[in-house]
C-alpha cells in the first residue's frame, strides 16, 4: 500500500487527484466545475442562511435568558417592600440601583418590581402585618423612588 491517498482509486481517478488544479482530462472538468457551482450555489443559498438564523435566534435566546435572570423576583419584591416600611428612601434607592447594576433592565423594575411592591405593601396592610401610618409611610417612599427613577430615565 502506498502512502498517497489516492492510490487505491482507480488508475484514472488517481491521474486526476495528482493533477495540479485546472489540469486534468478536459471532459472532466466542466463535470467538475458544474458539480462545484451547483454545491456553491447550494452553500450559499441554502446552508449560509440557515446558519445565520440559527445564529439569531441562538443570540436572542441568550439575550432573552440574560434578561430572564436578571429581572427582579418575589424575593426581591418582599425585600423593597420591607425597605419601604423600615428604611428611608436612599437605602431603597440603593436597593433599586443594586438590581439596575444586576442587569435589570428599567422597565422591568418598573413592572416587575415598583408596582408588585405596592400591591404587596396593600397585602401587609389586609393581613394586618403593618399599619396604616406604615402603609402610608412607605407608599410615600415607593412615591419617591418611583419619581427619581423617572426622572433618571427622562
Amino acid at each position: 500500500m502506498s502512502d498517497r491517498p489516492w492510490s487505491s482509486l482507480d488508475p484514472g481517478t488517481e491521474a486526476i487527484a495528482r493533477a495540479p488544479v485546472g489540469v486534468g482530462p478536459a471532459r472532466d472538468r466542466p463535470a467538475e466545475t458544474d458539480a462545484l457551482c451547483r454545491i456553491r450555489a447550494t452553500i450559499e443559498a441554502e446552508i449560509v442562511p440557515r446558519l445565520m438564523l440559527a445564529l439569531s435566534a441562538s443570540r436572542r435566546s441568550l439575550t432573552v435568558s440574560r434578561a430572564e435572570v436578571c429581572a427582579p423576583d418575589g424575593a426581591d419584591v418582599e425585600e423593597l417592600a420591607r425597605l419601604l416600611l423600615a428604611h428611608d428612601v436612599p437605602v431603597v434607592l440603593e436597593f433599586v440601583e443594586m438590581l439596575r447594576q444586576r442587569g435589570a433592565a428599567s422597565d422591568r423594575i418598573c413592572l416587575d418590581l415598583l408596582a408588585p411592591s405596592a400591591r404587596h405593601l396593600g397585602r401587609l396592610w389586609e393581613q394586618r402585618q403593618c399599619d396604616f401610618e406604615q402603609l402610608k409611610r412607605g407608599l410615600e417612599r415607593l412615591r419617591s423612588v418611583l419619581n427619581h427613577f423617572s426622572a433618571r430615565l427622562s
